[in-house]
This record gives C-alpha cells, structure tokens and sequence, in this order.
C-alpha cells in the first residue's frame, strides 16, 4: 500500500506500524518506507525491511514537496495481514 501526502515545511516525517491483525511470529516484520512521490510512484529514500508494532521509519523532508509512505511485504509474511499506520510531520 502506498500513500502521497504533502510536505509544506522542512521537518521529520515518521511512519509507524501501530497494528498487525494477525500479529506475524516473534521476529517477522513488514517493510515500511518513506520517499519522494514522482507523480507515478513512491522513489524511497529510507525504509525498514523489518518493522514490527511501536516501529517503523523516519526521515527528514528538506522542506515543502510531495512525499510518500510505503507498506508492504518484504517477503516474510506467512499469510495476509492488515495493518494501521500513523504518519506525522514533526
């Protein structure tokens, strides 16, 4: 799943995985990233393959731009998971 939101100052931008329905296995992560939205598509600029409930990704917008967050499967999930996400701009 990919979202665009819109930077409108220079700061920090955090996505964290608040839920995982089913939790995966003790040690078993998805990949959370943040980027640059091109129009088309999310270009990543940082990222963690192995993000778990309290964790994710943060970055740092450079100032007003569009940007993007990414959550998706980095090929260690047994089985479809939902999840909820929180992005902020500190």
């Amino acid at each position: 799943m990919t979202t665009s939101f819109q930077s409108i100052q220079a700061g920090t931008v955090t996505a964290i995985i608040d839920s995982l329905v089913p939790m995966p296995p003790t040690g078993t992560g998805i990949g959370v990233s943040l980027g640059v939205w091109n129009g088309t598509s999310c270009e990543q600029v940082t990222f963690n393959d192995n993000a778990s409930v309290g964790s994710g990704v943060a970055g740092l917008a450079n100032g007003a731009g569009n940007l993007c967050a990414r959550v998706y499967d980095s090929g260690k999930l047994i089985e479809p998971t939902d999840f909820t996400v929180t992005i902020k701009h500190h």
